[in-house]
């Protein structure tokens, strides 16, 4: 999969060794609510992306984006301790907005309330359960960007329980992850008229700002994974998915990015410090497979009652919906009122005004 290259950075620079992780953590510890003594010097063993308003928890580290009020990037490191702990419980957890970012450039939860995007985790809860502390900092809305809520439930989901598999199935017993949002623009957004007299090419690049404070809304979500058995070489992964529906299922290998062309588009430098040429690919050792679950199903079918563009659709998914027996589900229900009535020109896009005209999977 190859990504458009030539887009602005939204963050710069590098953990350029122990020592600049070390010094970072004693001024997040000096200067932040949120710190935890020696997380940054683990986490960052690869080197940061940035160092831009890092932020350092009890279960990840991240940089935070002060003018779109998300995070640059989110980097962990899971070990058996971390995801299979007994020590927490998510229904002690609950979404706040984090106290470590400046209040002018902090984002609340009602920007989020029936925004028609959900809260999507970048550190996922199920991976942190080692303490309660740990797993509540995953609800900082630090670790939080606006997410599709079927591409969130159901793709994003898999890939989650993929790269936890690999420390609880697969014997990996260090992983190291960076994940973030990236705005990549269309090929096929129609261009204005002076377009056509440029000597260079012209993209455009459009998605939404959402409630009060203004929480931009990411086009498409990455994943970069190190994992690592002792006495051999690190295997490496990354993994692009749109910000949308995605409608069908396809393998996560399909979702596999280059590395390089996700840092060009997000000015990030990802695992700086790690040899790739000493690395084997995630996919090719692994296969990287995994299966649909009847919830990540539930999830595929309420993006593409989401994606319908016909009254006559929306009838045939909410007829199969009654089959599978989740018409009851009462988020199902609103969507499906919201879908009624709907013209043949009304589809995902009019719903998800993030993604690119082409709303397949």
């Amino acid at each position: 999969m190859r990504l458009w290259t030539h887009g602005v950075a939204f963050a710069l620079g590098g953990c350029s060794g122990a020592a600049v992780c070390t010094w970072l953590n004693v001024k997040l510890q000096e200067g932040s609510s949120i710190s935890h003594s020696g997380t940054t010097q683990d986490i960052c063993k690869y080197g940061m992306p940035s160092t831009e308003n890092v932020i350092t928890t009890p279960a990840y580290v991240c940089s935070m984006n002060y003018r779109f009020r998300v995070p640059n990037w989110v980097a962990e490191h899971l070990t058996m301790e971390n995801v299979q702990g007994r020590q927490a419980s998510r229904a002690q957890a609950n979404f706040y907005s984090d106290p470590a970012v400046p209040l002018l450039f902090r984002s609340i939860n009602a920007d989020y309330w029936d925004s028609g995007w959900s809260r999507g985790h970048m550190a996922p809860a199920s991976c942190h359960t080692e303490s309660q502390d740990a797993m509540n900092s995953t609800f900082a809305l630090s670790n939080i960007v606006p997410q599709d809520l079927s591409q969130n439930g159901c793709d994003w989901a898999r890939l989650e329980t993929f790269v936890k598999k690999l420390v609880t199935k697969d014997g990996f017993t260090d992983v190291y992850t960076i994940s973030g949002p990236l705005w990549l623009p269309c090929d096929n957004v129609p261009l204005p008229p002076e377009a056509k007299y440029s000597a260079v090419p012209w993209k455009m690049l459009q998605f939404p700002i959402i409630g009060e404070t203004g929480v931009a809304v990411p086009t498409h979500l990455f994943k970069v994974v190190v994992a690592e058995k002792a006495g051999e070489q690190p295997l490496v992964g990354a993994f692009v998915m749109p910000n949308r529906p995605l409608l069908d299922f396809k393998p996560l290998a399909e979702y596999q990015a280059e590395i390089e062309d996700i840092e060009s588009q997000s000015g990030l430098q990802i695992f700086n410090k790690l040899n790739r040429q000493q690395t084997l690919d995630l996919c090719q050792k692994t296969g990287c497979r995994t299966s649909e679950w009847a919830l990540q199903k539930y999830w595929r079918h309420y993006g593409r009652l989401q994606s319908a563009k016909s009254q006559r659709e929306v009838d045939a998914l909410w007829k199969v919906a009654e089959e599978q027996g989740y018409s009851n589900n009462a988020v199902l229900r609103k969507l499906y009122r919201q879908r009624k009535g709907i013209d043949k020109s009304t589809s995902a896009d009019d719903m998800n005004p993030a993604t690119c005209p082409d709303s397949g999977g």
